[in-house]
């Protein structure tokens, strides 16, 4: 099982954030230090070749009073070996809680081909899909998010 998610989610969000005199708030359990977000595993689901790793916390980003306000919560990372690809979900602005079911696939990417065999991470490419563009209104779908990585707990 993993420790945590390490994922700034799109530097230049961060930078601009940072520069308009915004904030980046983390929410608990997740920290944030230097423009990167890291969210402990709370669970992991594994069957037929698929396994869903299951975050806590979240990241919220803030600014011009509140018109710029994106909000990250409870990532999930659904893996599939088969595909050797994987997707990334959230709940966030106007998504109500996973325990309701509502979660928006805000990134896809596929697994770096060593992954599937050592569990190991490097930075893993995510793009950001259509619906996730409907939380980041300010950039489009396709475009490259902040590449994310796993963390094993130290043994």
């Amino acid at each position: 099982m993993y420790a945590s998610l390490t994922w700034a989610v799109k530097e230049s969000l961060h930078t601009y954030i940072r520069e308009v005199g915004g904030a980046v708030i983390p929410l608990q359990p997740a920290q944030v230090e230097t423009g990167t977000a890291t969210f402990p595993c709370e669970a992991a689901e594994s069957n037929a070749g698929r396994t869903i790793l299951k975050f806590m916390g979240g990241i919220r980003f803030i600014a011009h009073q509140g018109l710029l306000d994106v909000t990250v919560r409870e990532p999930w990372l659904d893996i599939s070996y088969s595909q050797n690809s994987f997707t990334i979900s959230v709940t966030g602005n106007g998504v109500q809680s996973s325990d309701s079911g509502d979660r928006i696939t805000i990134g896809r990417g596929e697994l770096p081909s060593h992954f599937a065999a050592s569990g190991e991470s490097s930075d893993i490419e995510v793009l950001l899909t259509a619906e996730g563009a409907t939380i980041f209104r300010y950039y489009p779908s396709g475009i490259r998010l902040a590449p994310l990585q796993l963390q094993r707990p130290p043994k």
